[in-house]
């Protein structure tokens, strides 16, 4: 598994996110490359809510570039699953192979 980590520096948010306030909650509304970056309130982690309902919430990450880059990373795996599968015999809604696991 790809080891995530986030710079020192402040990153720039991709094109389409808001950000509530610096360092904090970033929401984009596109139907499937967006979501919700926020963190947790007690243990801090942050976690991904994406838009698209075939990628699973994704959870205890430790920044907020992480998360963008486990978001951007589960939209690649679903694009290239549906795009394989739509190759082949056409996308089956109940597919169990849409989640990506962060560690």
């Amino acid at each position: 598994m790809t080891q995530l980590t986030e710079s020192s520096s402040p990153i720039q948010l991709p094109v389409g996110w808001t950000e509530a306030f610096q360092g904090g909650i970033i929401t984009n509304s596109d139907p499937v490359n967006g979501g919700i970056i926020d963190t947790e309130i007690v243990s801090g982690e942050w976690f991904v809510i994406p838009n698209n309902d075939a990628i699973l919430t994704i959870s205890h990450l430790d920044s907020r570039a992480v998360a963008l880059k486990a978001l951007e990373m589960a939209v690649a795996h679903w694009l290239r699953i549906a795009s394989e599968k739509t190759e082949g015999q056409g996308i089956d809604e109940d597919d169990e192979d849409r989640s990506l696991t962060m560690s």
